[in-house]
């Protein structure tokens, strides 16, 4: 269930930039640290109802037979797959300016909230990334993905308020470097694929 290579491969999935991070990082780069942090909760409770809705899907989708399951399994190993492609292909700039820095605190939650609300990649990515970890024993199916789905939460809490408090000029040159994206990009790809093999496998 939770593993060493689940913790790993949620933290490097945490870490990429995406919508929650710049969201966060732009706050501490236009704002003060205690806005950082107000984003950064904001975006994972923002996570609430993907993480709800994919439990509840997957828990339907456990009573199905288990040559469908199996395909499942191997649709989350391809879905890896593909983030990892895209990963090593994409050779694209982080824009941190573009994001409206509120001056109200609720405003700032409640917009951290709403950036993953409206993000749908995040409920398929809970329904084929977690059923990888599930193991066959005496521990509940449901617990499980309980389980995982709430680690995976409190992970991005942590990251986020670390990508927070580490926003300082080191960070905005690595998140708007060209040339270190493009290598971030290309280990965390090779990582990714490297993953999605070792757990269909």
């Amino acid at each position: 269930m939770i593993s060493i290579p689940y913790l790993i491969t949620s933290i490097i999935i945490i870490l990429l930039p995406g919508p929650g991070s710049i969201y966060t990082v732009s706050t501490a780069m236009n704002g003060t640290i205690k806005k950082s942090l107000i984003a950064a909760l904001g975006c994972t409770f923002g996570i609430i109802p993907h993480l709800i809705f994919g439990i509840i899907a997957l828990y339907m989708m456990h009573q199905l037979p288990e040559n469908i399951m199996d395909f499942i399994k191997l649709t989350g190993a391809l879905y890896l797959v593909y983030l990892g492609y895209n990963m090593l292909t994409n050779k694209g700039e982080i824009n941190l300016s573009s994001t409206f820095i509120e001056d109200n605190s609720l405003k700032l939650f409640l917009g951290g909230i709403f950036l993953n609300l409206l993000n749908p990649k995040l409920t398929l990515f809970f329904i084929s990334f977690l059923p990888q970890y599930i193991i066959q024993g005496d521990i509940p199916y449901i617990f499980q993905v309980i389980s995982l789905g709430l680690i995976f939460m409190m992970l991005t809490l942590l990251v986020f308020i670390c990508y927070g408090l580490l926003a300082n000029e080191l960070r905005m040159k690595l998140l708007t470097s060209p040339n270190r994206i493009v290598w971030m990009n290309r280990l965390f790809g090779v990582l990714f694929i490297l993953f999605a093999v070792k757990l269909y496998i």
